[in-house]
């Protein structure tokens, strides 16, 4: 797509954001704004969770928390611990562009 916002998964998922795994919601939303705002409720729960480790809540939000709980850590999955990786990255590449207000909202959002 060009407007870069859809994709395929490898295990065959598609669209903004992945509804697949423990405890997400099954089945592929067709509305955009429902799935954006499904993954943003979801990566809240996994907030909740974890609440002192962004790299838990991402690997939750990636593999499941029931991963997250049975290893105590990101799991060993490559998948998951590329991701971790990348999000992290990108979240410290844009810390360096966003006004500190931003950022510190994103940080402390209530549910």
């Amino acid at each position: 797509r060009r407007d870069g916002l859809a994709g395929v998964a490898v295990a065959g998922g598609a669209g903004l954001v992945e509804f697949t795994g423990e405890g997400k919601p099954a089945g592929r939303l067709l509305n955009r704004l429902q799935n954006i705002e499904g993954g943003v409720r979801y990566l809240r729960m996994m907030r909740d969770r974890y609440p002192s480790d962004w790299k838990l809540v991402l690997a939750a939000y990636n593999a499941g928390p029931g991963a997250v709980d049975k290893y105590k850590a990101i799991p060993p999955y490559p998948e998951t611990q590329g991701y971790v990786k990348k999000v992290m990255a990108l979240y410290q590449k844009n810390l360096q562009v966003l006004p500190r207000p931003a950022v510190e909202s994103v940080a402390t959002a209530a549910p």
